[in-house]
């Protein structure tokens, strides 16, 4: 079966990408106010960001199902993160965006893929 080389890069920007995103927001979360509470009280911080490293996982497993999760934490956090409450701030709004951009990017290569192995069934 010939891959289409956007499906590979697809999948390898969506994967590298929601686990560097993932890792660097998770550590920075941990860290950020915990000299004042301690790193124990102040990882609920980190929570959306585990879910969303869980989700990325899921999808190197799964690209529709994982990607699908990824969509859906990305539109969630999108919401509550820039738009439920009083603050807005155009970092994480334009970070929230790439969370989706990507979320896409593993729908998308799986359906490349999917359609690659129809021709090829045709043929």
């Amino acid at each position: 079966m010939k891959v289409p080389r956007a499906a590979h890069w697809f999948r390898m920007i969506a994967r590298f990408g929601t686990l560097i995103i993932s890792v660097l927001v998770i550590v920075f979360a941990l860290f950020s106010g915990a000299e004042e509470v301690g790193i124990w009280k102040n990882s609920p911080n980190a929570l959306p960001w585990l879910a969303l490293l869980l989700a990325s996982l899921w999808a190197w497993k799964n690209e529709v199902l994982g990607g699908t999760a990824v969509l859906i934490l990305g539109f969630a956090m999108l919401y509550y993160f820039n738009f439920s409450g009083p603050n807005f701030f155009i970092v994480t709004l334009v970070l929230c965006l790439i969370i989706i951009t990507l979320g896409f990017f593993f729908v998308a290569s799986a359906y490349l893929r999917k359609k690659a192995r129809e021709r090829d069934v045709q043929n």
